[in-house]
C-alpha cells in the first residue's frame, strides 16, 4: 500500500456520495492501483488492520462494500451549448466471503470502465494526496476538503462560491452560515489537527453586502509530496477491448478478465471481428454466442 493516492481533478471537484467507510475503502483501493489492471485483491485481515477494525466488525466492511458497489458518481460539465451531466459506476463487481476469514482470505474489487479515465493515465490535471492523513479524518466533509486543498497544494489558495461548496459537499443549506458553523469550520479544525495542512484561513468574497463565496488560504507543510512514481497507467488498447467486450458484447467482468488474462489482445480482437461478420446469423443472444465462440475456440469451461 502506497501512501500517495492519485485521482483526476474532475473527481476531486465532484461530489462523491460515499459514507466515511466507503470513502476509506475507495482511497485504499487508490493506494494499490497498478499498471494495466482492472481487478484488485485485498487481504481482508490487512484491510481491517489499516481501518483499525477487529473481526467482530467485519460486517461493517461488508456493508460498506455493498454500498460502494451501488454508488454512482454524477459529473457536471459545460459544453458550448449547455450544462451536461454524466453518471458512472465506481465498481463493476465485488466478490467477498461472508464468514470464516483466514489469514490469507481476500476480497476482489473490479473497477468499472467509467471510473478508469479518472484514475489512470493522469498526465497533468490530477490530485495527489497523503492516504494516511485522509484515513485519520473522521467525517466525509473533512475528507472532501482535504483532497480539495491537496489539489491546490502548490498555490495554497482555493476559491469557491457558496453554490460550488454546497455541490462539492452534497448539501443544500438555505442558511449558509449554518453549514459554515456546523460542517466547514469543524472540518478545517480537524484537518489542521490531523494532517500536513496548517494555518487555514477563510476570507469572504462579497458582492456589496452579500457574501457570495470564500477564499481558503493555507500552508502545506511539505510543498510537494515525496514519491518516486507517477500515477498508474493503463494500456489504451486494452481499455478499448475491455469496453468493447463489456458494452458491445455484454460479457461479464469475470468472463472479460478470463479472456484478457489468457488470450493475446490481438487474438481477442480478431475473434470479435469474426463474430461481427456472422452477427446476422446469430440465433441466441450476443452475449451467449460470444462466450460460446471463445469457450470453444480456447477451451474454456
Amino acid at each position: 500500500m502506497r501512501n500517495t493516492g492519485f485521482q483526476s481533478n474532475f473527481l476531486t471537484e465532484t461530489y462523491l456520495p460515499f459514507t466515511k467507510m466507503e470513502s476509506d475503502l475507495f482511497t485504499i483501493l487508490l493506494s494499490i492501483l497498478k499498471k494495466d489492471s482492472f481487478e484488485y485483491k485485498l487481504n481482508i485481515k490487512e484491510l481491517m488492520k489499516v481501518l483499525k477494525l477487529n473481526e467482530t466488525n467485519y460486517s461493517v466492511i461488508i456493508k460498506a462494500l455493498e454500498g460502494l458497489s451501488k454508488k454512482q458518481i454524477k459529473f457536471r460539465y459545460n459544453t458550448e451549448t449547455n450544462l451536461r451531466q454524466r453518471i458512472i459506476n465506481v465498481i463493476d463487481y465485488i466478490d467477498f466471503p461472508l464468514d470464516k476469514i483466514g489469514i490469507n482470505t481476500t476480497l476482489t474489487i473490479t473497477l468499472s470502465s467509467g471510473i478508469i479515465p479518472h484514475l489512470f493515465n493522469l498526465k497533468q490535471n490530477f490530485t495527489s494526496y497523503q492516504i494516511q492523513s485522509f484515513l485519520l479524518l473522521k467525517t466525509t466533509y473533512s475528507k472532501k476538503l482535504y483532497t480539495l486543498f491537496s489539489q491546490f497544494k502548490h498555490t495554497g489558495k482555493v476559491i469557491k462560491t457558496k453554490q460550488e461548496l454546497q455541490y462539492l459537499l452534497g448539501v443544500n443549506y438555505t442558511d449558509f452560515s449554518v453549514l459554515m458553523a456546523k460542517e466547514i469550520k469543524p472540518s478545517i479544525k480537524e484537518i489542521m489537527e490531523k494532517t500536513n495542512i496548517n494555518n487555514i484561513n477563510l476570507q469572504p468574497i462579497k458582492n456589496g453586502k452579500f457574501i457570495t463565496g470564500y477564499i481558503f488560504l493555507f500552508d502545506w507543510k511539505n510543498p510537494q509530496l515525496e514519491f518516486n512514481y507517477l500515477p498508474p497507467t493503463i494500456n489504451e488498447k486494452e481499455l478499448k477491448l475491455y469496453d468493447d467486450l463489456k458494452t458491445n458484447n455484454n460479457l461479464s467482468s469475470y468472463q472479460i478478465n478470463l479472456l484478457m488474462e489468457n488470450i493475446p489482445t490481438n487474438d481477442i480482437f480478431k475473434t470479435l471481428y469474426e463474430i461481427q461478420l456472422n452477427k446476422d446469423k446469430i440465433k441466441t443472444n450476443l452475449s451467449s454466442y460470444t462466450w460460446g465462440v471463445f469457450s470453444k475456440k480456447y477451451n474454456f469451461k
